[in-house]
């Protein structure tokens, strides 16, 4: 049964058997332990190992990623042609606030936050006197309707601007030019009348406005800080972060009787946005409300092609404005007789903005004389005090303006 070999061992006389290894009872020896701690060992080696694999292959993908946005960054500076300067500061603010320079490229809510952290960490640095040059380049300035307006730091020199200030009781304004907007402070012309400029130094505050073609229009307060007159004279104030947008406030709304006539640029394509090719189609109306960026029109007809989103131009003649206006169709009702046109004026300079406010004023003023009653006025015996340059008695917007 048995290989001859194992039966003479196993059937030997005098043959004793170690059974010790088919014993159940554990052995509790010292070096009964050593497989299990060597198993322990091998595991701890391989999941080091796994772990620096893993360390290792998460480095070369984080170098690899930044070099890739780092190439992506260079990419577009080259083709938004910024220069070494401006890439090279684009590099020190990326760095402040932890994130690539390509980030910085397309966000200038980004950057003016990484310029902020920048000025507390580093002070000094050379990169803050060059900003203004930055801003340019990335065009993260007021003209760029897609950069958020959020500081006048993003004025450029002759951005005009309309300033309001109040005097006895009565919001008077004045047509008025960005002379710097530095990192510290924001300088604009003063008023001229008569040739001299206006001291406006015991003024508090000044109320600006401006208008961003894309966008809408734009209020914003300073404390006046100081009128100098050297090197230039200016009103100085510190920069504004905090601006009301006055497209979505309730307007203050004119009615009017004013025949205009409309010359709406209807395109020959649809799917022409920019107007590349267009026709004109004429069109006669009434005027029935008026507001500073608004205005209804009621007519008899409507060209067919006219739909909301339409470009027209127009002449106010009877504000006095003389270049023309640029408007685009925000809704057309009808009614059983007349066409009843919202348009939202679009493009305008400053000047004549506040023309359309003063004559928005003066048709209000008009009105509300012509509604109350008329009282006999007793004859004074004092003078009366002609309008003076200095704002007082007169209607700035008409004898005031600024220095070009």
């Amino acid at each position: 049964m048995f290989p001859f070999w194992l039966e003479k061992n196993l059937f030997a006389p005098n043959t004793n058997f170690d059974l010790k290894f088919f014993s159940t009872t554990p052995d509790t020896g010292p070096t009964s332990m050593i497989p299990i701690y060597a198993l322990g060992g091998f595991i701890v080696f391989f999941w080091i190992i796994a772990v620096l694999r893993s360390t290792y292959r998460s480095y070369k993908l984080r170098q690899e990623l930044k070099d890739y946005h780092k190439k992506k960054a260079e990419a577009k500076m080259a083709a938004m042609n910024v220069s070494d300067t401006a890439s090279k500061g684009l590099e020190v603010l990326a760095a402040s606030v932890g994130v690539e320079p390509d980030a910085l490229l397309a966000d200038n809510v980004l950057f003016e936050k990484a310029v902020a952290g920048l000025r507390a960490t580093n002070p000094q640095s050379e990169v803050l006197s060059k900003l203004h040059l930055m801003r340019q380049e990335l065009e993260f300035t007021f003209t760029n309707p897609k950069a958020k307006f959020i500081s006048t730091e993003m004025l450029t020199p002759d951005q005009q601007l309309r300033a309001y200030i109040d005097t006895k009781g009565e919001p008077h304004c004045f047509i008025t030019k960005v002379v710097k907007a530095d990192e510290n402070e924001l300088w604009v012309r003063p008023p001229v009348a008569k040739n001299k400029v206006v001291d406006l130094s015991k003024f508090k505050q000044l109320r600006f406005r401006l208008y961003r073609n894309g966008d809408g229009e734009y209020q914003f307060t300073r404390p006046l800080k100081q009128q100098i007159s050297s090197p230039t004279p200016a009103l100085v104030f510190d920069h504004a972060t905090q601006f009301e947008p006055l497209n979505h406030l309730p307007l203050q709304k004119v009615k009017t009787k004013f025949q205009i006539k409309f010359v709406f640029l209807v395109p020959q394509d649809s799917d022409d946005p920019f107007l590349t090719k267009y026709e004109t189609k004429e069109c006669q109306g009434t005027i029935a409300e008026l507001s500073s960026n608004q205005l209804r029109i009621v007519s008899n007809s409507l060209p067919d092609e006219v739909i909301i989103g339409t470009y027209c131009l127009f002449k106010f003649k009877e504000a006095e404005i003389p270049e023309k206006i640029k408007g685009r169709v925000s809704r057309v009702d009808q009614d059983d007789k007349f066409f009843h046109v919202n348009i939202n004026i679009l493009e305008m300079s400053e000047k004549g903005r506040r023309q359309l406010e003063d004559f928005m004023h003066t048709h209000q003023r008009a009105a509300k004389e012509a509604k109350a009653p008329k009282a006999a006025k007793a004859p004074s015996a004092t003078p009366q005090k002609a309008p003076t340059p200095d704002l007082e008695g007169g209607e700035p917007s008409q004898n005031l303006e600024s220095e070009n």
